[in-house]
């Protein structure tokens, strides 16, 4: 099936060689544009499928865009490496992984995983967790990991304690990672990138296979991503990038909208097409994104419009109370439904997860079934990682963490003092936890211990075993009979008259044999490097018919007839100091995205009052963006404005001030030598706009080229 396409997009389908920035505003279409662009390229015979890579940054994403392919091209479209970056580079290092000092079968480390790991490290260290909280750690650790600096490479560069402790702390880490045989999230991109470095003869083998690349949602990518796609595409530069800079709202977990804002700067003869014409909402609500985004300065401009009308205007309501909003929201979720609505077309979003508690219980109050995205997932349930631990044990027997949570459970007799001499063997002796169980004495373990300890032991050697038939199904079923968790839960529920851990269980089963039916493939690593990877999104089932409820976070992707903004007010959202003016253009960015995912209709909620802590209320004034919406695409008779005095704001914060002062001291002119907080040292290599929009391009030694606003850059002349 071909796609009709309209002027912009056919002109991105039509653009195969060279460097490619498409900027696609929500719901452009971009999808369409990309399979046509893909099938123009096998098509014209420019590559082989398989010499076509695409990025995603889900998988449901990557397999809607290859179905999409298929649909277009036929079966060969199967042959596109498609994923997301953290499946690509598991794959690419599953072949290489010696070259680093790994085995093929190493195990990927989710968060919970890794900061067991950094627990450890720390008591190991002899510090405990209140100087050095466990997740403040592990964040600290990542950070460094995006910025491809290791142990080895990290000088804290102060007088601190803490920070030369977190270097002691981070290399042990890291060694345990290596003794384990696994790898962490981030393990996956950095290792990647050092494994190009190091062996150029693997870089190029990749860089000549891969002679297209397109990669989705590049205002999303982080230092160490960019610096892999400008890896593999330095040979043919047939690179092609899309994105929406107005939609970049992941700062917090390493994205670095300077990648996509920068990218034409970077690449020579680079093409730029912008998409504008909107295929999802109705004139109103996109007249309201577009007033709304316009006050940031990170961007390059768009203005998005529509074909299909105006529709309904933007609703606006106010309530004395965040109570009384909870009462309201459901108010209105009853009119829709009343209209004909699905429930599944209706999603309530908010800011934090806290602010759930109040929609939830009027739902409940009501007998309106829903669900919230984004809370304990299917593969985080207890019962599912226990099993999951099993199978990643048979994989990899150097796996600590899922010894750690195996090994007594259901209970072998294996105590806390037993499990402490087991770490001082494994550690004495530079092996896993397993292997100095498997090698401890005879006498050490007698008994009913010692007979189900052998038998923990036996079952561990034939499962492993069995891996090299590529059996998943048949090492799942064996794991879930043997290892005594399936009687355990089954004895558990009998007492408690309860079902569903068992239930999910079976259902653990049947996502195995849908995998090997599905992908073809037999083996349980595969499947266990899928299921590490999977995301909110690629579990979130859109099949059941409830109403929505999730964190705007959640929902970047997704779209839905009616939406549901509650909690705007200061505070909530946005959600930030008023001198943090690179985290408020975010948060500005974030409400883009809430307004963006509606198409029929858009209900804004805010109140005056919180009820918290024990019935102290808190005052609240409305978010200054709601200020921005447009007043002939508004319906405000619900709403009041509080007559509490409003919060104003100069046009440039404290912040600003102070930056652009110091800029008129000191004017930064081309070949001046910088120093920027997050980016180290540089050189100006341009200076362009005046006074607040005022733009310098800087070359940093480490993280190469950025283009900043003056006034936000805090940049200081050396």
């Amino acid at each position: 099936m071909k796609f009709e396409l309209n002027e912009r997009q056919r002109k991105a389908a039509e653009h195969i060689d060279g460097p490619l920035l498409i900027i696609a505003g929500a719901g452009s279409g971009k999808t369409r544009a990309l399979v046509e662009r893909i099938a123009n390229i096998i098509s014209s015979k420019k590559a082989y499928p398989s010499e076509i890579m695409a990025v995603t940054f889900t998988n449901k994403a990557a397999g809607e865009l290859v179905e999409r392919i298929v649909s277009r091209v036929g079966e060969i479209g199967k042959m596109i490496f498609a994923g997301t970056f953290h499946s690509l580079c598991a794959k690419i290092l599953r072949r290489h992984a010696d070259i680093l000092g790994y085995g093929s079968n190493f195990v990927i480390y989710d968060s919970d995983d890794s900061e067991k790991v950094v627990r450890e490290m720390i008591r190991r260290n002899n510090f405990n967790t209140a100087s050095f909280p466990v997740k403040k750690v592990a964040s600290i650790i990542s950070l460094l990991k995006n910025r491809l600096i290791y142990p080895e490479d990290y000088n804290p560069g102060t007088d601190e304690n803490f920070h030369d402790r977190i270097k002691d702390i981070y290399a042990d880490y890291q060694k345990e990672l290596i003794r384990c045989n696994a790898m962490d999230f981030d393990d996956l991109l950095c290792l990647t990138v050092k494994l190009f470095k190091q062996d150029k003869e693997v870089l190029f083998d990749y860089q000549n296979r891969i002679k297209y690349i397109c990669v989705d949602e590049y205002q999303d990518t982080n230092y160490v991503q960019d610096l892999l796609i400008t890896q593999l595409s330095a040979l043919y530069e047939n690179v092609c990038v899309v994105g929406d800079e107005d939609q970049s709202i992941y700062s917090w977990r390493g994205a670095d909208i300077n990648n996509i804002l920068t990218f034409k700067d970077r690449h020579k003869n680079c093409g730029l097409i912008q998409f504008e014409q909107n295929y999802r909402s109705s004139g109103h609500i996109l007249k309201a994104a577009n007033s709304v985004i316009l006050k940031n300065t990170q961007r390059l401009g768009k203005n998005l419009f529509t074909d299909f009308g105006h529709g309904e205007k933007v609703v606006l309501i106010s309530s004395p109370t965040d109570i009384e909003e909870g009462i309201k929201t459901v108010s209105q979720i009853n009119s829709m439904i009343d209209c004909g609505s699905e429930l599944k077309e209706i999603c309530v979003l908010y800011r934090t997860n806290s602010q759930s508690r109040i929609i939830e219980e009027n739902l409940r109050k009501n007998g309106l079934p829903y669900t919230v995205v984004g809370g304990l997932k299917f593969y985080e349930r207890k019962e599912i990682k226990d099993l999951i631990s099993y199978l990643r044990l048979a994989v990899n027997p150097d796996d600590n963490v899922s010894f750690e949570r195996v090994v007594n459970f259901p209970p072998r007799g294996i105590g806390k003092t037993t499990m402490e001499k087991i770490k001082r063997q494994a550690l004495s002796d530079g092996t896993s936890y397993y292997k100095a169980l498997k090698n401890a004495d005879e006498g050490q373990f007698t008994g009913p211990t010692g007979k189900k300890i052998n038998a923990f032991i036996c079952m561990i050697e034939k499962a492993a075993a069995e891996m090299k038939k590529d059996n998943a199904k048949k090492i799942t079923e064996m794991m879930l009979n043997q290892s005594g968790l399936k009687e355990h839960y089954l004895k558990a529920e009998d007492e408690s008259g309860a079902n569903s851990r068992i239930d999910n269980l079976y259902e653990f089963l049947s996502g195995v044999s849908e995998f090997v039916r599905t992908e073809d493939k037999n083996s349980l690593l595969d499947f266990l490097s899928t299921v590490s990877l999977l995301s909110d999104i690629d579990t979130y089932n859109n099949r059941e018919d409830k109403i929505v409820l999730m964190t705007v976070h959640s929902a970047k992707g997704l779209e839905y007839d009616n939406v549901l903004i509650i909690g705007m007010n200061e505070g909530l959202f946005p959600f930030i100091r008023v001198d943090e003016p690179l985290k408020l253009e975010e948060e500005r960015r974030l409400f883009y995205v809430a307004v963006t995912r509606a198409r029929k209709k858009l209900v804004i909620s805010t109140f005056r009052d919180r009820s918290r802590y024990f019935g102290d209320n808190t005052g609240y004034v409305p978010s200054r963006f709601l200020d921005d919406l447009p007043d002939n695409s508004t319906d405000k008779t619900g709403y009041e404005k509080t007559d509490k005095p409003q919060i104003r704001f100069d046009k440039f914060t404290k912040y600003e001030k102070n930056a652009l002062n110091q800029e008129m001291e000191q004017p930064l002119s081309k070949k001046d030598i910088v120093l920027s907080k997050q980016f180290g040292e540089g050189i100006v290599l341009d200076v362009e706009g005046t006074a607040g929009r005022k733009v310098v391009t800087v070359d940093f030694d480490d993280f190469g080229i950025k283009k900043l606003l003056v006034r936000y850059a805090d940049l200081k002349k050396l």
